[in-house]
């Protein structure tokens, strides 16, 4: 590219083009790209319930537990509306609706530091 280019051609090693032109011109990209997987892996529910099995309760880390997003998948036609239950689930889903909503969030700001 031109950064890389310009860089060496005014006397830059590779190591200083790399850390001080490539990395930080692709730090954007990296961050979204971190935020688009960490917003796809919540939203894989099903998959998620079907690998860890579903437990209710955590135990160990190194046994089969729940997510947020399965817990809701799971309870929510179990738990009848105005009850307990029902409304610890609301508040989670609230949680993961506000999480979602701050990984958008930060990938748009990201998207905009791109210029696209």
């Amino acid at each position: 590219s031109a950064l890389v280019e310009g860089s060496l051609a005014l006397g830059a090693t590779d190591d200083q083009t790399l850390w001080h032109m490539v990395l930080p011109s692709a730090w954007p990209a990296f961050a979204q790209a971190f935020l688009v997987a960490v917003g796809r892996a919540l939203g894989e529910t099903i998959a998620v319930q079907m690998v860890i099995g579903g437990q209710s309760r955590l135990t160990s880390l190194l046994k089969p537990s729940a997510t947020l997003t399965s817990q809701l998948l799971t309870d929510l036609a179990l738990m009848p509306p105005k009850t307990p239950g029902h409304d610890a689930l609301d508040f989670m889903a609230i949680w993961l609706v506000l999480l979602m909503a701050v990984l958008v969030g930060l990938q748009y700001r990201m998207r905009r530091g791109l210029g696209g």
